[in-house]
């Protein structure tokens, strides 16, 4: 079949005819080679422990919970189970 005048459009930069679904103005576009990197990168080769290290910094984790904490939360615990059973 071929090809009718509503497959083309006209480049915006030079005015010349581009094929939709091209890559673009052959007049306007560089042409510049691609370059296939040496190594692929891997899921393997992401280390996420120091992705997170770099992005957010060290994580701020409390050491140990102070002893009068936990002596209000077993009054608190007993004051629960004596209004629960007590009566």
């Amino acid at each position: 079949m071929p090809p009718s005048s509503q497959d083309f459009y006209i480049c915006p930069g030079c005015g010349a005819e581009i094929l939709v679904g091209s890559s673009g103005c052959s007049h306007c576009t560089p042409k510049v080679p691609r370059r296939r990197s040496k190594e692929r990168a891997t899921d393997d080769d992401f280390d996420y422990e120091a992705f997170l290290q770099e992005e957010f910094g060290t994580p701020i984790k409390p050491r140990y919970l102070a002893w009068h904490w936990w002596v209000t939360g077993v009054v608190l615990l007993a004051c629960l189970l004596w209004q629960i059973f007590g009566r």
